[in-house]
């Protein structure tokens, strides 16, 4: 471990490091507003695109002090409050805010507004997880069985600021935020996130993007991610811990139209900005010739990519697709991280790291070798996923005796450093998870001294490293833990033709790389009915009795698909694969009526579903 700890740190080659201005976060967004009052910390995009909200660092802070002042009257230090945001500036306010009156806050998604939703249920099972003391919301959260907790409306709040510069440092080891993971049929798990994760996480990150080679000004960051997800909150805390500016519009908005992204990378001259793989898809498949016209992506420095499979192939596509645009291949880079190591283990590519590796596919499975440039017809490709900071231990190791594996042999990913959490929220009982941190194992600084098993697999070569799989059959993707459960109940609820209780949602292939979710859903029996709400609902739509059965059925079929694609990808932050549609009464179940997903998979392969369309 330490040979390739020592390499993948080599001073020589790691970039310059980032001035950080304080130990914690609200030190470090202090410091700004006094040395960069009036520069723009946050821009909001409406949903088409249009800037609708902006704020300087003064008034980011001011906003954070009314907002604690507020808190003050209802809370103590310690304290957990659920943020319930649309607006990523409210957000970032609360978020402060909550930061200055020393409590602990919790990001979760908008509620869907319908009683027993999926977004609506995940909401209150944290909340009934952390026991919050209030919800800070901008719009007020429906159908929530936390109906007795205050909800404060941070966009009407009256107290004034009353010109102090704040409260004296706030200790590392203080806890700052949890960050909830998708959850399993029991309970999300809450990651203990302190202020001494966020700044080193954070400052890896940063000096990772080259951020420090770079001044302020320079510093852009154009997000759609939700920021209550890992990933997206990086993109906001990331440019604000440097004195840069994040331009922020919603996923929503992207999912419908992802030009409005490119175009804002195109107008704020945006230097980083990041996408899982499924974003780079949608817009090599959904931005036309003229809407590339208008684009100038030369200022786009850093592409991330990351939280879940990166696939060389969408590398290549894209570059080819914008380079017209300014856009260079070698602004990408894969990345790897989770929510409980923060956010960020790996990234940084020196230039002469290969991008991707061809391996031999038998050698992996049988042996756990990585065998470069094989002459045999199981070749695989796996993208490299960069380097990991010097104060970050990362071993590859033999999960049956926690033995390190050498260089070029595949085994589970351990991390261990001070951007790894010190743990799990554990106000509930533990739910089966096979990621696993121990939550008595932590220093003094609040950081955990255990080691994280990240239930992911991979292998280092020549310092870089390489992820290729999961552990065991939960659906693991980037250290996120997705449990088929959740995903069917999303899918099946996405749109009403569809079968309640009638999904199966699986990974769709075991061992490469290339992994992502193929779901299965039941139509329901009442085709006829279903095919007219469908038709009816469809924009653009002039279907009549007058169009031809299997027409309908085909656009309807094609609507479903996307509806399920949408709601996954917005709500469980995944990449759907394939979506097969069945008749009503075929998806492979047990004699109790439980769901066989392995079954499924493997009649699927041998084509022996029956399709519905």
């Amino acid at each position: 471990m330490t040979e390739l700890r020592e390499r993948s740190a080599d001073p020589v080659h790691w970039p310059t490091p980032v001035d950080v201005p304080g130990s914690d976060l609200l030190s470090v967004l202090t410091s700004h507003a006094r040395s960069r009052t009036d520069e723009a910390a946050l821009i909001q995009l409406g949903a088409d695109g249009t800037e609708s909200a902006r704020l300087n660092y003064r008034e980011l802070y001011e906003g954070a002090a009314r907002v604690a002042g507020q808190l003050a009257e209802h809370t103590i230090p310690g304290d957990r409050a659920l943020l319930v945001y649309g607006s990523s500036v409210e957000f970032a306010t609360t978020l402060f805010g909550c930061f200055y009156a020393g409590i602990v806050a919790v990001p979760v998604p908008l509620p869907d507004g319908s009683v027993g939703g999926v977004r609506t249920s995940r909401l209150n099972r944290i909340a009934s997880d952390c026991l919050p003391r209030l919800v800070l919301a901008d719009q007020a959260p429906a159908d929530l069985d936390i109906a007795a907790l205050p909800v404060f409306d941070t966009r009407a709040v009256e107290a004034e600021f009353d010109g102090s510069d704040g409260p004296a440092a706030v200790p590392p080891s203080r806890l700052a935020m949890l960050q909830y993971t998708s959850g399993s049929t029991g309970f999300p798990r809450g990651v203990r996130i302190t202020h001494a994760n966020f700044i080193d996480n954070l400052r890896a990150a940063t000096e990772a993007q080259e951020l420090g080679e770079r001044e302020p000004d320079e510093i852009v960051f154009v997000s759609w991610l939700p920021h209550f997800h890992d990933m997206g909150l990086a993109q906001i805390l990331a440019p604000l811990l440097v004195g840069g500016t994040a331009v922020c519009m919603a996923a929503t908005g992207f999912l419908r139209s992802p030009v409005a992204w490119l175009d804002a990378i195109s107008r704020y001259r945006g230097h980083s900005a990041a996408s899982p793989n499924f974003g780079y898809d949608r817009c090599i498949e959904q931005v036309n010739p003229a809407q590339k016209a208008g684009l100038d992506l030369s200022s786009w420095r850093i592409a991330l990519n990351g939280s879940e499979p990166v696939r060389p192939q969408t590398l290549s596509r894209f570059a080819r697709a914008f380079a017209d645009c300014g856009f260079v291949a070698e602004s990408f880079r894969p990345s790897y991280g989770m929510a409980e190591a923060t956010v960020y283990v790996s990234g940084f590519r020196r230039s002469d790291d290969a991008r991707t590796l061809t391996v031999s596919g038998s050698a992996i499975d049988a042996r756990g070798e990585v065998v470069l440039n094989p002459a045999v017809r199981d070749a695989r490709e796996y993208v490299g996923c960069g380097r990991w900071p010097a104060n970050l231990e990362l071993r590859i190791v033999d999960p049956a005796t926690g033995a390190s594996c050498a260089a070029d042999r595949v085994g589970e990913i351990w991390l261990r450093g001070p951007g790894v959490s010190a743990g799990y929220w554990t106000s509930s009982p533990k739910s089966p998870t096979t990621t696993e941190a121990a939550d008595d194992a932590v220093s003094a600084k609040g950081e955990s001294t255990a080691e994280l098993r990240t239930g992911d697999f991979g292998f280092v070569h020549q310092g870089q490293l390489f992820i290729i799989g999961r552990r065991d059959s939960v659906m693991i993707v980037n250290g996120r833990n997705h449990y088929a459960e959740d995903v069917e109940r999303t899918a099946e609820q996405a749109h009403p033709a569809l079968l309640r209780g009638g999904a199966a949602a699986f990974l769709a292939d075991s061992g490469a790389a290339r992994k992502a979710i193929t779901i299965v859903c039941e139509v329901r029996r009442d085709a006829k009915a279903a095919r007219e709400l469908g038709t009816d609902r469809m924009a653009g739509s002039e279907s009549s009795a007058a169009t031809p059965v299997h027409q309908r059925r085909q656009e309807l079929a094609e609507q479903i698909t996307m509806a399920i694609r949408t709601a996954v990808s917005v709500d469980h932050y995944l990449a759907v694969a394939d979506v097969v549609l069945l008749r009503a009464g075929t998806l492979p179940r047990t004699s109790s009526g439980k769901v066989q997903r392995d079954r499924c998979r493997s009649l699927l392969a041998e084509g022996g579903l029956r399709p519905w369309h």
